[in-house]
């Protein structure tokens, strides 16, 4: 729900702005799954050197509640790793 209040806000505003999901259920949201995809397979390159600056704001639902507290290697993955690509992709 954040990410669609902010994503609605930035297209009000006319900031360039891209959605993702994580699987392809919006045509108008690019799929990104940030466990599968890589960042470059996704976002055009065309957008970062229009846009500038550019932000990331990224926003994961993961299921259950106590997942990071689980699966702590996975966490680390998803929250350091994945998000450092995106990070060193723009």
């Amino acid at each position: 729900m954040l990410a669609s209040i902010f994503l609605i806000t930035c297209n009000l505003r006319v900031i360039p702005v891209l959605g993702t999901q994580s699987t392809k259920e919006f045509p108008d949201l690019i799929k990104f799954n940030i466990l599968e995809n890589s960042i470059e397979e996704s976002i055009p390159r065309a957008f970062l050197k229009e846009t500038e600056p550019t932000f990331a704001v990224i926003c994961m639902k993961i299921e259950p509640m106590d997942f990071y507290s689980l699966q702590k290697e996975l966490s680390r993955f998803l929250e350091v790793e994945r998000t450092s690509q995106i990070k060193n992709y723009a």
